[in-house]
């Protein structure tokens, strides 16, 4: 089959060519301007139109976003929730509330910016590994959790904070 992504902008149908975004530095305080323009200057030399911000790391300096919207960069962009198989986010109402004003502040301070194209949920897709329907399912989960449990958080967390705070504000 066809394994090409096609992003549709404004009604235009964009082939994506792109790679991966994970941190510049492992102290994110190091992080310039300076290599911010010479990796967008490599993403255009490469013919890429494309990153994806990973969730693994962390929000990009805003002159990282300035620069991607000058050099026509499409940013698919992860929210910063990653999590690791077996150690899933709690349902936890505190928690949830604390995630849904990180999704709203994240939205709203970028939401400038053309360059970025599409918000993703998390780092991987984790729920599906979780869910009951699925004959595969369930593998990873500690000992003190089971998979209904971890499924019923995940489209907690996902799908009933993270999509539903990021359309209140973007045209998902």
């Amino acid at each position: 089959g066809n394994s090409s992504m096609v992003l549709i902008v404004n009604g235009v149908k964009i082939f994506v060519r792109g790679s991966s975004l994970v941190p510049f530095h492992s102290f994110p305080g190091r992080m310039t301007a300076a290599a911010a323009v010479r990796l967008l200057q490599s993403t255009v030399a490469a013919n890429m139109n494309s990153l994806r911000v990973w969730g693994g790391g962390d929000y990009l300096p805003p002159a990282f976003y300035d620069l991607a919207d000058e050099a026509g960069i499409l940013l698919m962009h992860d929210f910063m929730l990653t999590w690791y198989p077996g150690n899933p986010y709690p349902a936890d109402p505190i928690f949830l509330q604390r995630i849904a004003d990180e999704v709203e502040q994240k939205v709203v301070e970028l939401e400038r910016h053309p360059s970025i194209v599409m918000w993703n949920g998390n780092n991987e897709d984790q729920c599906s590994r979780y869910d009951p329907a699925r004959s595969d399912s369930c593998t990873g989960v500690n000992w003190y959790r089971n998979c209904s449990q971890v499924y019923a958080d995940c489209i907690s967390v996902y799908i009933n904070t993270v999509l539903a705070t990021a359309a209140k504000w973007t045209a998902i």
